[in-house]
């Protein structure tokens, strides 16, 4: 790794445990039933996972859940005229923390839930993770992610329809312990 990284990597972690000391957030178990915004986060450069992410955007909007979307896409283009709001490459500070407006009204937009549809780890969007209002974070297991309310394991070679599955079964099988964020 060179020095450069090393620096990025350094300035990164830093920032992290700044924007989780500085989120205030009540965290609190929540449920489908009880969520009324929902917030989706995801890498949006394939095309496959983007559209089941559509799809599963477009069943909870079907139940009367509020979705919001953000998605991270790894190259530096225009990515403007997605159905989703979307940052890139172009997007990151030196420290690789998202600094477009998008990834900024999405961070402050309180959300009941917010499910991280990345099965990788992807720096840009953990901060979003990190820094985001809302009231219970989901994501697939990483020992290095603090910031999750629930990780959901997935034994090697699962895909990411099974990952939604699974989210769906432990949020609708948890008891919520308060009201909706509005």
């Amino acid at each position: 790794m060179s020095l450069v990284q090393k620096l990025k990597s350094w300035l990164f972690a830093r920032k992290m445990r700044q924007a989780q000391l500085a989120n205030k957030t009540k965290h609190l178990s929540v449920n489908f039933d009880s969520a009324k915004t929902i917030g989706l986060i995801f890498e949006g450069t394939n095309l496959e996972q983007r559209e089941q992410v559509l799809a599963f955007a477009s069943q909870l909007k079907k139940e009367g859940k509020k979705v919001r979307m953000l998605a991270f896409m790894d190259n530096k283009v225009d990515n403007s005229g997605h159905a989703f709001k979307n940052f890139n490459r172009n997007d990151l500070d030196f420290s690789l923390c998202p600094k477009s407006d998008e990834a900024k009204n999405f961070i402050g937009t309180p959300l009941d839930l917010l499910i991280n549809l990345s099965m990788k780890s992807i720096e840009p969007l953990a901060y979003v993770l990190a820094s985001a209002n809302a009231r219970f974070r989901v994501g697939p297991y990483d020992p290095e992610a603090n910031y999750y309310e629930l990780m959901i394991d997935l034994s090697k070679g699962k895909k990411l329809s099974d990952y939604i599955k699974q989210v769906e079964v432990y949020l609708n099988k948890m008891q919520s312990t308060h009201e909706a964020a509005v």
